[in-house]
This record gives structure tokens, sequence and C-alpha cells, in this order.
């Protein structure tokens, strides 16, 4: 797989066992996956500090889009968000390969910018993802 660009890349909510096409998609970004670290504090360790891995964090993925109230996705983005449920989601990136990566994640933000008079309303969201990402090629 080489380089690609974000367009065509989409981003999905599964609903009722269905991949549902969440609307109007401007931008994605994440998952911000990291690993933590502990510090080794023996006495012996005189040379240079140590440190051990600990858990993986997928982190969250964040994004905008363009908001239509009338697209089912922002009515599914809507109960999701007030239900405070973990739901799962799924990006397809725009490469060669169709790659996509699913993850479970509470959908933490849904804000909605730009009410103005010469200005497309948009919307801010951002999932904290639950456990691991799966990335499929």
């Amino acid at each position: 797989m080489g380089v690609f660009v974000g367009l065509g890349s989409q981003l999905y909510i599964e609903v009722s066992s269905s991949w549902v096409l969440v609307g109007n998609v401007t931008s994605i970004d994440g998952p911000d996956m990291s690993v933590g670290t502990v510090e080794r504090k023996a006495l012996s360790l005189t040379t240079a500090r140590r440190r051990l891995a600990t858990i993986t964090d997928y982190g969250s993925v964040t994004g905008s889009l363009e908001l239509d109230p009338s697209d089912a996705s922002w009515g599914h983005l809507q109960a999701v968000i007030a239900s405070r449920a973990i739901t799962d989601f799924k990006i397809v990136w725009s490469d060669d390969a169709d790659t996509d990566c699913t993850f479970a994640a509470i959908l933490s933000k849904l804000s909605v910018k730009g009410v103005a008079e010469d200005s497309i309303v948009t919307a801010d969201f951002e999932m904290q993802i639950d456990g691991a990402v799966d990335w499929t090629p």
C-alpha cells in the first residue's frame, strides 16, 4: 500500500447490526494510539533510566461534518450520545486496498458550530475508543 489522500474515506456507525454511512464528513483524525510507560526506580540502575511498557490506549477519533438534520445518520449520532452507549464505528480509508479500522467507542462530543449568515453549519464529534482497534487490509 502506498500513500493516499483522504478524499473518499468514510465513517460508518453500526445501527441494528448494519453499517450506516455518517453523511457529509469533512475530516477524521485518529485513532491516536499510545502506550503508557512506567519508570523503573531500582537504586542499582545508575547508568540510564529504564522504562517498562504498560497498557495500550487506543485513544480517540475526532472529526467534523457538514450538518444535515434530515440525514438519518445525524439522528443516529444524537441517539448514541443521549444513550451514552458503547457503539461500533468503522472508518474505511480511500487507499487501493479499502483498508478499514473498526472499533467500539463512546461518542463523547457532538458540537454544532458555524451558525452564521454566510457559513455552512458543521458539527464536531469526538469518540473515546473502548478496547482495541481492528485494522483490516
